[in-house]
């Protein structure tokens, strides 16, 4: 049925559509075909996702248990053969469904009265270039000449003849266009200039577009003055982003007249075509100079002639124009011979849009339209065809990618000849047509089809091509959306390092005559020089460079001149490892000519050397002080050294995206007043190595110790802060000693008590022991074991609660000033646990714990001993294999904690977990390589993950099949925790479920955490914001605020508890320090130190407990104060913030703010609350009413934190 659908919808195509008057438009079948080389493409997102689900399905009685028709049997033969699974045909079909539009029918109207103009335009008699521009100019028509424009002393004649051929082209008459959002379609008319027009030698420095330019200028004013008859309005814009075509558009002139296009978003563009063979073809070969040039703009210095370099790319365009009706036949023959040609085609623009080709010059659906038919005919070098005519859209589409993907266009051309290889014609050799950086030759040979295509175009076409055929070979996912759905093109999401070069005028050195006649403008010069430049500099630092240059692509008016202004932004995408190197080696001093093109690439920077190796080499050195920030910092240098240096762009106008602008936010703001040693993680990591060998080597103790897991961020490279040790009494401002959290695991033994009570007394000894053995062993260390101490704070207390796991430690305190807080892990305690929340009868429990304690207690013992060691593990080993990974995720723990969502609202793990997801995700875009790309990669994971319906699992190893848990498992699992919980009305597992091997039920939520909606929107909406503000930097070029996107919004707040700042330990941490109030030592003089000996100041204390976190803890856990199913949200920034932000809860809320809500009164309302004046009848009873006694809660709140809370604040 599909095929004989469109067998037929193939012969009505061949009755093409024609402007039915006395004169045709000539649209012979010879003349019709499928360009695609005029589509020019935008970078909006236009497709909207097809509904797969509102197809029809009819069962009727027991009809779906009928077998299969014989039409049905043959499609899914067919599925089978021609496409990945049925699935992906079904996807497809929809997909062109959705894309594919018919034009309404005033467009063809439209075209009438379109060609009828054109018809009409009266000829000009010959004239001079003075004389045209005159006469265009009393009509405000100035002419779009390309650069360099004629002299005004050109003795150069112009006339006008109306086009002896006017026909339409492109995707109009085939029927390939397709549907854009917010975007304009395009139908293409070509006019054929009349050949009389042309002197033999017009393809001589720039005579030819001097013509072209006028002629267009001329049909230009007759649509500028018919344009209030005919509802149009004609505009100038260049060609496939070619400064030397440019063509008229027509839009509608939203006059909200019956013949107004704009309503239909169509635009209507002239396109001026030379006839074959009007020029020489030899003189127009690749390796011929068609632009004669002297000093004195004369041709008489015969020796510098002969010297003059060819001009390819101007070459080419002369040939393009001449080549067009030939390419549209050939495209035309072969759509007519392969039933699929069609619909792959508009799979490729689908495909090219998404991804921002086609939209400046670079590949574009034409071109592979050209290739896949010349695939359909025949292969490379003379091999058999690699496509049939029988293929599905989905194989010539993935078989075409697989060629342009895998080809070698830097070490041979390809020629679309019948045998693959170059014409007999020595001036269209092979060696030729390597002067182009790509060269695509079409079937005559003669012309290059990429003839504008730089290196870093066609080498970033060829990476997106791999990837999609890997996602296309994929068994286990199509990856459709990520192939056709997803929007690629987003600057900030696609590189690693952005830089913004805008300047009026940019001019680089090697831009001078004869190496810049072959471009018509220092722009596009410098477009192509950059990315070579920087893939010579950057070596293997760099894997790919891209130049987006935005301004070819709007159009101007008839009266003004193209906006010359130039905005670049180069991308690079960059290797981790090697990106942090500082050092540029070179070559050795015997290699003269590699010396010689190193020291021109790198001038005064470049530097003979000898190094430790005894080698003697040319290097350039960019010098950084060692931590990560600074070695980051290497390519950004390198880039801009390059740019200023050969691009003549002064570094004022270059803006970089690397990262470094967000390392300021890392910085400690009170550093300079609290003493800060560490720059890195170095320091500390080499302290907990030294004192885990220690550990490990103690033979004293009744057992030794077989294990030692680091638990704490700061020793797994995630801690917002690099850990510092303690300064002892050398600086005024009070600093808390924070400690590192270390689980320790003896060797199995029989001989540990079977009673969780003695296993806790057992452990207490070991702390005892452990401790003396330490401060004998180790010199200067300190060891302290604590008992039931609830002052100390961690993220198991704050998201589950405190036990006796929690609450007995062993802190030892290096000689360096570091402090490690030790905890015993014994596997049996969780069995027993387990005994006493279901105990068997025959077993008798002697343990004082009752069932609920029992629960909470194991909750902490899988948190602590479990999935802590277990996600420090593989983030410490990931974090080590992807160097930009910690920065990443410090940055992205700042940012939450600036929003006031880390450790309140979100548990620490988790922001930590989503920046490991974002760096193992299989995405469209390749792994982040810096930090800006690492951050803004999670904000987007954020914002447009399916956290509702998928799960997000992260896979840090193999699934190890013997345990029976895999990705299914975990989806099945996260299924019937969402549809239970769905019942309840919840979410189960938390919005965020993030699951992986070792936790596959995503157990890190507890305690109702992550349930609140209003919290996870409020994340997603603050997400969206940052996003759409570092958008506005690239596509309204505002000025870029990193600042802003940390500054968190106190609107949803309902009261701000404020607090001492003098008296907050963590307070150098804050945005807006001031050392004003900063929490200050009151012993100055060492003989005053006496009074108080064996006495803590209240000051000192501030360096053991953060009385700020012990007072939080404390409300949040009081009765009145908790989740949403209590009173009040609270938020917090455990960065040294100076307020609590409380969000009363829901149920509590009165739609009129002026009121309070009321509630019926009863025994147990789980609140305080006061009597209300106004009461309620209920038959013969009166009901009294009550309100939340709001002053009465604040109340109890200032008298818990005293001194520490300083006022309440209404918002």
């Amino acid at each position: 049925m599909k095929r004989t659908a469109n067998k037929k919808e193939l012969k009505s195509s061949k009755k093409h559509k024609s402007i039915k008057d006395d004169t045709k438009l000539e649209s012979t079948e010879k003349e019709i075909a499928l360009d695609e080389e005029v589509d020019v493409f935008s970078d909006e997102d236009f497709i909207e996702q097809p509904n797969f689900e509102n197809e029809r399905q009819t069962v009727v009685g027991d009809s779906k248990f009928r077998p299969p028709t014989a039409e049905e049997m043959l499609m899914l033969k067919d599925t089978m053969q021609l496409y990945k699974s049925s699935l992906f045909r079904f996807q497809i079909e929809e997909l062109l469904k959705e894309v594919q539009f018919d034009f309404p029918k005033m467009i063809e109207s439209t075209l009438h009265e379109v060609k009828s103009t054109l018809d009409s335009i009266e000829s000009v008699s010959e004239c001079s270039l003075a004389d045209i521009i005159s006469s265009l100019g009393v009509s405000d028509i100035k002419i779009p000449f390309p650069e360099p424009k004629p002299s005004t002393h050109n003795q150069l004649k112009f006339s006008f003849i109306k086009p002896s051929k006017i026909f339409i082209v492109g995707g109009y008459l085939l029927k390939s266009n397709v549907k854009s959002k917010n975007e304009e379609k395009n139908i293409d008319v070509a006019i054929q200039m009349p050949e009389n027009l042309f002197q033999e030698k017009d393809y001589l420095n720039h005579r030819y577009f001097y013509k072209r330019s006028v002629y267009l200028a001329v049909v230009a004013r007759e649509f500028n003055k018919n344009s209030n008859k005919l509802s149009l309005k004609a505009e100038f814009q260049y060609f496939n982003g070619d400064e030397l075509r440019p063509i008229l558009i027509l839009r509608g002139s939203k006059d909200n007249s019956l013949k107004d296009i704009s309503k239909t978003n169509t635009i209507i563009r002239i396109l001026p075509l030379l006839p074959e063979n009007v020029f020489n073809l030899k003189k127009l070969s690749p390796n011929k100079s068609c632009i004669r040039y002297t000093e004195n703009d004369t041709l008489n210095n015969k020796e510098e002639n002969n010297n003059r370099c060819s001009t390819p790319r101007y070459n080419t365009s002369i040939l393009q124009d001449m080549g067009f009706v030939s390419h549209l036949n050939y495209l035309h023959v072969n759509q007519k011979k392969c039933q699929a040609f069609r619909e792959t085609v508009i799979l490729a623009k689908v495909w090219l849009k998404q991804r921002g080709y086609g939209t400046n010059g670079d590949f574009n659906s034409f071109i592979f339209s050209m290739c896949m038919a010349w695939l359909l005919n025949s292969g490379p070098n003379g091999a058999e065809r690699r496509l049939m005519s029988t293929y599905s859209s989905f194989q010539l589409f993935k078989l075409t990618m697989e060629f342009l993907g895998n080809h070698d266009f830097e070490a041979s051309p390809l020629f679309l000849t019948k045998n693959g290889c170059p014409i007999s014609d020595t001036d269209f050799s092979k060696a030729n047509f390597s002067l182009y950086d790509v060269a695509i030759v079409d079937p005559s040979g003669r012309i290059n089809l990429a003839g504008h295509l730089s290196t870093s175009q066609i080498l970033e076409f060829q990476e997106s091509a791999k990837q999609t055929v890997r996602f296309l070979n994929d068994k286990n996912d199509d990856k459709f959306d990520l192939i056709f759905l997803k929007k690629v093109n987003v600057l900030h999401l696609e590189f690693d390092q952005l830089i913004k070069i805008d300047t009026e005028t940019c001019k680089p050195p090697a831009f001078i005559p004869p190496y810049s006649l072959d471009y018509s403008s220092s722009t596009q010069f410098t477009a192509s020089l950059i990315p070579k430049k920087l893939t010579a500099g950057l070596g293997t630092r760099l894997l790919q460079c891209s130049v987006r240059n935005s301004i070819h692509k709007k159009s101007w008016a008839l009266d003004a001149t193209p906006k010359m202004h130039s905005t670049f932004y180069v991308g690079l995408k960059i290797d981790q490892e090697n990106s942090l190197r500082g050092v540029e080696y070179g070559p050795s001093a015997e290699k003269i000519k590699d010396v010689k093109a190193f020291k021109e690439l790198w001038e005064s920077k470049s530097e003979l050397r000898r190094f430790k190796d005894g080698s003697i080499i040319e290097s350039v050195v960019f010098e950084n002080d060692g931590t990560f920030e600074g070695r980051s910092m290497t390519v950004s240098k390198m880039a801009i050294h390059l740019i200023t240096l050969h691009c003549g762009i002064a570094a004022r106008d270059i803006i970089i995206w690397s990262g470094a602008q967000f390392f300021p936010f890392l910085s400690l703001p009170g550093k300079s007043d609290v003493l800060l040693p560490n720059k890195s993680f170095k320091s500390v990591m080499d302290v907990f190595n030294s004192f885990q060998k220690k550990l490990k080597n103690y033979t004293t103790l009744p057992l030794n110790i077989s294990t030692v897991q680091p638990c704490s961020p700061g020793l797994r490279y995630t801690s917002i802060f690099y850990p510092q040790p303690d300064n002892g009494n050398q600086m005024e401002i009070v600093k808390l000693d924070e400690a590192l959290e270390v689980n320790l695991e003896f060797e199995s033994s029989a001989r540990w008590p079977d009673d969780f009570d003695a296993i806790q007394e057992m452990k207490l000894a070991f702390y005892l022991h452990l401790g003396k053995t330490i401060t004998d062993d180790w010199e200067g260390s300190k060891a302290t074991v604590s008992v039931n101490d609830r002052t100390q704070f961690n993220n198991t207390i704050q998201f589950i609660g405190r036990s006796i796991l929690t609450e007995r430690f062993l802190d030892v305190k290096s000689p360096e000033g570091y402090t490690f807080r030790c905890r015993i892990k014994y596997e049996r305690e969780e069995l027993l646990l387990e005994q006493l929340i279901n105990p068997l009868p025959s077993i008798k429990q002697a343990s004082t714990f009752g069932i609920a304690t029992a629960k909470q207690t194991l909750q902490i013992y899988k948190h602590l001993f479990k999935l802590t060691p277990y996600y420090s593990y593989q983030i410490q080993q990931f974090c080590l294999r992807n160097p930009c990974l910690s920065f990443t995720i410090r940055l992205f723990k700042r940012w939450l904690s600036s929003h006031l969502f880390l450790n309140c609202q979100i548990p620490e793990i988790v922001p930590e977990l989503l920046c490991c997801r974002a760096f193992m995700e299989d995405n469209v875009w390749s792994k982040p390589s810096s930090v800006f790309s690492g951050f803004i990669r999670v904000l987007h994971l954020i914002t447009n993950f399916d956290w509702e319906n998928v799960p997000c699992i992260l896979e840090f190893e193999d699934f190890d099949n013997n345990s029976g848990i895999n990705v299914d498992t975990i989806v099945e699992g996260f299924k019937g925790i969402r549809s239970n919980s769905s019942e309840k009305g919840g979410i189960g597992g938390g919005f965020f479920f993030i699951a992986s091997m070792a936790d596959p039920k995503c157990s890190i939520w507890e305690k109702g955490m992550g349930n609140n909606f209003d919290i996870v929107s409020r994340l997603i909406t603050i997400s969206k914001a940052c996003l759409k503000h570092v958008n506005s930097w690239f596509e309204n070029a505002e000025a870029s605020d990193f600042a802003k996107m940390f500054l968190p919004a106190t609107n949803f707040i309902d009261i701000k508890v404020n607090l001492n700042k003098s008296l907050i330990p963590k307070y150098y941490e804050n945005f807006f320090y001031k050392k004003t109030f900063a929490p200050k030592k009151k012993i100055t003089f060492k003989n005053l130190s006496n009074s108080t000996e064996g006495k803590l100041d209240k000051m000192e204390y501030l360096k053991y407990v953060d009385p700020v976190e012990v007072f939080f803890d404390e409300i949040r856990t009081a009765n009145f104060i908790g989740d949403e199913s209590k009173i009040f949200s609270m938020f917090y920034d455990f960065c040294g913030g100076d307020y609590f932000g409380l969000k009363l809860n829901k149920k509590f809320r009165n739609e009129v703010q002026e009121e309070r809500k009321d509630f019926d009164f009863k025994v147990n309302l789980g609140f305080s609350s006061i009597p209300a004046a106004k009461k309620e009848m209920k038959g013969n009873k009166i009901l009294p009413k009550v309100y939340l006694n709001f002053e009465g809660i604040l109340a109890e709140i200032k008298k818990l934190g005293d001194d520490l809370v300083e006022g309440f604040e209404y918002l």
